[in-house]
């Protein structure tokens, strides 16, 4: 399936927002969770619109190996080193359900051991419910996945009205609306309405969604670095993050994307697992250049994005040639 450069630039985008929400004096960035997980809505559906065959598998061969490997080391660095993380607790039943991927709570931190993993336990559980949907739709009507998964998650956020125990409170969030906006842009995208209009746009409709794309980047900018209340938080921003997907693929249809940032989306996960640890480790090497005003915060968020992009790349590079001998050696090669 061919990836589509604007939605991996999107992504770096978002990438790099939660690392600047990580670093301790900003006050914003926590978006990117939104927009990646709009992105993932979408990019469920184009993946699997030939089909099913082999994506399961290759899903859980490129997130959760690295997600288990990162809680391991983390677990570990906790243990020896807690002043470099905000969750203190490790213990047998806390690192199991954070393998399982199954949300836990402690001291009033509703977070896994890697605590941005967060993220991931909204992310399987959408995997679940699309797998759900793709079973029941090839009974029927393929095309249907989408719609029925997006009954199911309606389903879900119903439960809300119910005292709910841990995990049940935690998987019933309004972040899970993120992916439906999603899958609703697929089905408007791949209408044929849509598909005409967007062969004929004009320069009007080109400059407006590059306006458009500025004015959200600064409103969700704008929008603080947490907040508190879900409902808010679809507002301020699930449904901007939603306009500026549509806004970026219609600007970028016919454009070519800088190599760069296709590059760093096309990483953006490695990043998004590895970068508190390039933050946490700049802020704690730069402290007393910064304590004495040797260095600004400018310097510290370049070193801190920077060393992100750098980690997650190596990372992938790592994972690629290994993956590339696992193929090898599975089919016969290089025995």
């Amino acid at each position: 399936m061919k990836k589509i450069e604007s939605i991996q630039a999107l992504r770096a985008f978002a990438a790099v927002s939660v690392v600047l929400s990580h670093i301790s004096f900003m006050k914003s960035g926590a978006y990117g969770v939104d927009i990646f997980f709009v992105i993932s809505g979408y990019l469920m559906m184009y993946s699997t619109q030939n089909g099913l065959e082999g994506y399961w598998k290759k899903k859980f061969f490129r997130i959760v190996p690295l997600y288990w490997f990162m809680t391991l080391v983390t677990a570990a660095a906790v243990w020896k080193l807690p002043d470099l993380f905000r969750s203190y607790e490790v213990s047998g039943i806390y690192l199991l359900k954070s393998l399982c991927f199954i949300p836990y709570e402690h001291s009033g931190i509703r977070q896994p051991i890697l605590g941005l993993g967060y993220t991931l336990n909204y992310e399987i559980l959408f995997y679940l419910l699309f797998f759900l949907a793709s079973k029941i739709a090839v009974k029927r009507k393929y095309e249907s996945r989408g719609w029925i998964c997006c009954v199911l998650l309606a389903v879900l956020l119903s439960f809300r009205i119910f005292p709910l125990p841990m995990p049940f409170q935690f998987w019933c969030s309004f972040l899970m609306i993120d992916f439906l906006f999603g899958i609703l842009i697929y089905y408007f995208f791949h209408s044929a309405c849509f598909k005409e209009w967007l062969d004929k746009k004009n320069s009007f409709v080109e400059w407006a969604s590059g306006i458009l794309i500025g004015v959200i980047a600064v409103f969700l900018w704008g929008g603080g670095k947490y907040i508190s209340v879900e409902v808010i938080r679809i507002f301020l921003w699930g449904i901007p993050s939603a306009i500026l997907f549509m806004a970026v693929y219609v600007f970028f249809y016919d454009k070519k994307i800088l190599p760069f940032f296709v590059l760093v989306g096309n990483i953006s996960y490695y990043i998004y697992l590895t970068h508190p640890y390039c933050v946490r480790l700049t802020e704690k090497i730069t402290a007393l250049f910064l304590e004495n005003k040797l260095i600004s915060h400018a310097v510290i968020v370049v070193l801190a994005v920077t060393s992100s992009v750098l980690l997650g790349f190596l990372v992938s590079v790592f994972l690629n040639k290994t993956n590339g001998i696992w193929h090898g050696l599975s089919s016969g090669k290089g025995r």
